[in-house]
């Protein structure tokens, strides 16, 4: 038995490097970022959408609900919890919103799907014409003549087909953005669950630790820190060791000017949680307030803070500058501003 040559032209050939392009994309598109747990939460920390600041990943932004957000993803990854786990935590908490880049799911995954599916049809159906034009070669010259109207029919349902497939992700994308929404779906003016929500649903669930946590800093940023503390304080009683609870309540007393009571809280959470950026940069302060100088113990924090976090983090600078000695500050003198009393 003899097969018949396959040839293709420009624009079969073309068809076909399509496929293969959308083919290794997808699976590109698809692989789990690998290494230790700092790149594991740097790599998710910029997956996830700061509540406060648009446009910003929790990992760029300085926002309370980001820092607490970060001490959160430190401490589960930290607990064995898988990077998948992580992120639907926040989802469930959130809803899809909170992903920057949300995963293919729903209309999504049409969306993702359908330009493959186009493409490998387009392809199935270029090769299956060469093969049909091989026997009708075979034998006599190829005169060059125009493929009969049923070919070109098919050739440009393909062409659409490929246009459609390039289309549909495009539109997708832009179209929400001329409404005022964001790319997921979600009115891009739409804040996240407000305090009212937020204390209904403790209210109906009050031993629900997240919501309790979330409650509270909300009600931090709404400089109201000692309704903060409280919702903070009663979710310590249900989870003694987490860690956005202790560093919501580390940030309290750093700015009711208790450094004392501020870095036991910021110890505790060092020693649940070693490396964690936000409790180095704080207890640095804290101490700096209690010594009023640059001791070793501050420069030993503050160092390992700049070990740890990325060139990019905002808060990098004040470190830098206090490691420099370029300021001293005295049990009654003002600290530098801390990232956990600020929002963009």
């Amino acid at each position: 038995m003899i097969l018949p040559r396959v040839r293709l032209n420009r624009f079969d050939a073309a068809l076909v490097l399509a496929g293969l392009a959308v083919v290794v994309s997808v699976a590109l598109a698809t692989l789990s970022p690998s290494g230790g747990l700092p790149e594991r939460a740097r790599a998710i920390e910029a997956q996830l959408r700061c509540p406060t600041c648009q446009g910003l990943s929790i990992a760029d932004s300085p926002a309370t609900s980001a820092v607490q957000m970060r001490a959160l993803v430190a401490e589960q990854l930290a607990s064995g919890a898988s990077d998948d786990a992580v992120r639907a935590f926040f989802v469930a908490r959130y809803g899809r919103w909170i992903l920057l880049d949300p995963p293919a799911a729903g209309l999504d995954l049409i969306l993702w799907v359908a330009p493959a599916v186009v493409v490998a049809s387009g392809a199935l159906l270029v090769v299956r014409r060469a093969r049909a034009r091989g026997p009708e070669r075979s034998g006599r010259r190829w005169t060059g003549a125009p493929p009969p109207p049923a070919r070109r029919l098919a050739t440009l349902a393909v062409s659409g087909g490929m246009v459609l497939a390039l289309a549909l992700p495009i539109a997708a994308a832009v179209a929400p953005r001329f409404s005022g929404q964001e790319a997921t779906g979600r009115s891009a003016a739409q804040a996240p669950p407000s305090i009212a929500q937020l204390e209904a649903f403790v209210a109906a669930e009050p031993r629900d630790v997240e919501a309790l946590v979330a409650l509270a800093t909300a009600l931090l940023e709404a400089d109201r820190p000692g309704d903060a503390a409280d919702r903070y304080k009663a979710a310590l009683v249900l989870d003694p060791s987490n860690v956005t609870a202790l560093l919501g309540v580390g940030s309290i007393f750093l700015s009711a000017d208790r450094p004392d009571a501020a870095g036991e809280v910021f110890d505790r959470v060092l020693s649940l949680v070693p490396d964690q950026p936000d409790a180095l940069l704080y207890r640095a302060i804290a101490r700096l307030r209690l010594d009023g100088e640059v001791t070793n113990r501050v420069e030993r924090d503050l160092r390992r803070f700049l070990d740890v976090t990325s060139s990019d983090d905002p808060r990098r600078g004040m470190a830098t500058t206090l490691l420099a000695g370029s300021s001293t500050f005295g049990p009654n003198t003002s600290a530098p501003a801390t990232p956990l009393g600020t929002s963009p």
